[in-house]
């Protein structure tokens, strides 16, 4: 009889281990997925002032070894969206891509940026003059050795007003010298004759 109550014993033990095991942290948590990415929504000016556009930008910092992809990423990848829903004062906007760096992985010739990067972005308000609250969804395909797609989110207000330059206006300036220019000059074009 002895055995059996010490039997029964350890099976209600068991059971209540097992049950006492989440509420205890006895039980493994799932792991949290790691990030590769960070990204900040900022303006170089601090408000909208009167201008039919809005300046603000989109740095991203990737971890060491890590890369995005470029508007036009080359063989393979996915170039970066930037998705403005449950943004306010909105019409339109557009990205302006920095020149990008060329890499190979697996021998597979590839176009993007890594370190990191910042997005100059013109943003046409629907009501020009009026504050601006931006809600930012970026999903970005990071590489390295794997590929892994991440979303990333940011918000930045900017009140109605006179504009003047914010702390951030150097870092858009150093941007803005990142942008591709077009080649200067005429390309002559016609038939050779032989």
């Amino acid at each position: 009889m002895t055995a059996m109550r010490f039997s029964a014993f350890l099976g209600l033990f068991s059971l209540f281990l097992t049950l006492l095991a989440p509420v205890t942290g006895f039980a493994t948590p799932p792991a949290e997925k790691p990030s590769y990415t960070q990204i900040r929504l900022f303006s170089p000016a601090t408000a909208t002032g009167e201008a039919e556009t809005v300046a603000v930008a989109v740095e991203v910092v990737m971890k060491e070894g890590w890369k995005i992809y470029w508007r036009t990423p080359g063989d393979s990848g996915l170039p970066p969206t930037f998705d403005w829903t449950g943004s306010t004062n909105v019409a339109d906007h557009t990205v302006k891509w920095p020149a990008p760096h060329r890499f190979t992985i697996y021998d597979i010739d590839n176009i993007g940026y890594k370190h990191s990067v910042v997005f100059p972005i013109d943003i046409t308000p629907q009501t020009t003059g009026a504050a601006l609250d931006l809600h930012l969804k970026m999903d970005l395909l990071v590489c390295s050795d794997i590929c892994v797609p991440e979303t990333r989110t940011a918000h930045l207000s900017l009140p109605a007003g006179l504009s003047e330059a914010s702390g951030d206006m150097p870092l858009y300036d150093a941007a803005l010298k990142t942008l591709p220019v077009p080649a200067e000059g005429t390309i002559e074009t016609g038939r050779a004759h032989v």
